[in-house]
């Protein structure tokens, strides 16, 4: 298998992992602590992580468009009229950039799409320790969770959002 494609398939199955853990209602043990723990409902509507993600992603595609990203499995979420995917970016052109889409059940894998900076909600990617950089929205929904569904989110995810080169 193409070490680029082990790479995406190793981001995609500790992003599914992640959303997996969070939107879990199977029955766990439940310590006392939990038990007890007050979790304030997330807000999506005031959720602004969008902004944060905004604010490095100049670069973010200078990294993601160089043969650096080949194992980082660089992704963007876009939103395109009511419709968001996960995309992996190629291309930077005068339109605005271009990317393959990643399946999601939703849309068509594979399937290239344009895109411009203000579609952009989110950007991912695997970084060389094997932790994930970006996920602006996971960090942001993390302080809504319980300590139990949190925990294994926050093993994957780098300490920063990004590398402290950038």
């Amino acid at each position: 298998m193409h070490t680029k494609t082990v790479g995406r398939l190793a981001g995609v199955a500790a992003l599914a992992a992640a959303f997996v853990a969070v939107n879990s209602n199977a029955p766990f043990a439940v310590t006392a602590a939990e038990a007890t723990e007050v979790v304030v409902p997330f807000d999506a509507e005031a959720d602004r992580s969008h902004e944060a993600a905004q604010a490095h992603l100049d670069r973010f595609f200078a990294f993601a468009l160089s043969s650096a990203a080949a194992r980082a499995t660089p992704q963007v979420q876009i939103e395109l009229g009511a419709k968001v995917f996960w995309v992996e970016p190629v291309a930077h052109g005068a339109d605005g950039f271009s990317g393959v889409l990643i399946g999601d059940g939703a849309s068509t894998p594979g399937e290239t799409v344009t895109f411009t900076r203000s579609d952009v909600r989110d950007w991912t990617f695997v970084g060389r320790s094997g932790k994930i950089y970006g996920s602006f929205q996971t960090r942001a929904r993390l302080p809504h969770l319980s300590a139990q569904k949190a925990a294994p989110i926050r093993a994957v995810l780098a300490s920063s959002t990004i590398p402290a080169h950038w």
